[in-house]
């Protein structure tokens, strides 16, 4: 607890900077008190490769329809959401299989590239 707590008078002599970087500091305080802060790794995967600017934006569309929906509550909104979130999802899918698809057969005659290109992706690195 800071000791101007209990002087009334304290505070009159404070300029405008001193009480800023006072208040920031028994917020600090407090807030270190109730929530220790604390470290945590964040890590970044990759993004896929059949991942493009198309899924993206079909991405983005079906967030902004989940906010209206949310926001809005009505029934054609939520029904709107569900139908855009089934379309990425298949999107998704159709990107995938045709990206896995041109991969095998462009790597067909040689089986040895073909695993390093799948152990790429799965993330296993160098197999001995």
């Amino acid at each position: 607890m800071s000791s101007l707590l209990y002087d009334p008078d304290a505070w009159t002599d404070l300029d405008t900077d001193t009480l800023v970087r006072l208040y920031d500091a028994e917020t600090t305080t407090i807030l270190d008190r109730l929530v220790p802060a604390r470290t945590f790794t964040c890590r970044r995967r990759p993004s896929d490769p059949w991942f493009d600017q198309e899924c993206r934006l079909a991405k983005r569309r079906v967030h902004q329809l989940e906010r209206v929906a949310r926001s809005a509550d009505v029934n054609s909104a939520v029904a709107e959401w569900t139908a855009e979130r089934h379309a990425y999802r298949a999107l998704l899918r159709r990107k995938r299989e045709a990206f896995w698809t041109s991969k095998v057969e462009s790597e067909r005659s040689s089986l040895r590239q073909l695993w390093r290109s799948i152990d790429a992706l799965m993330g296993r690195g160098r197999v001995v």
